[in-house]
C-alpha cells in the first residue's frame, strides 16, 4: 500500500477516536442536567412495543 494511504488511515481512526470520546464527555455531562419531568413520562417506554399490524401494545 501506498505511505500516504496508511498515514490518511491512522490519521482518520485518531480523529474518529477522539469525537467518539469528546462525544461521550458531553453525554456524560448532560446526565446531570437532565430533569425529572423528561423521566417521568417515559418511565413505562420499556414496556411498549408495535405488533406485525403496527398498533402499539402497552
Amino acid at each position: 500500500m501506498d505511505k500516504s494511504l496508511m498515514i490518511f488511515i491512522a490519521i482518520g481512526l485518531g480523529a474518529l477516536y477522539l469525537v467518539t470520546n469528546f462525544i461521550g464527555d458531553i453525554q456524560a455531562e448532560d446526565d446531570a442536567y437532565k430533569n425529572s419531568g423528561y423521566q417521568q413520562e417515559h418511565i413505562y417506554d420499556k414496556y411498549q412495543t408495535t405488533d406485525s399490524v403496527g398498533q402499539d401494545i402497552f
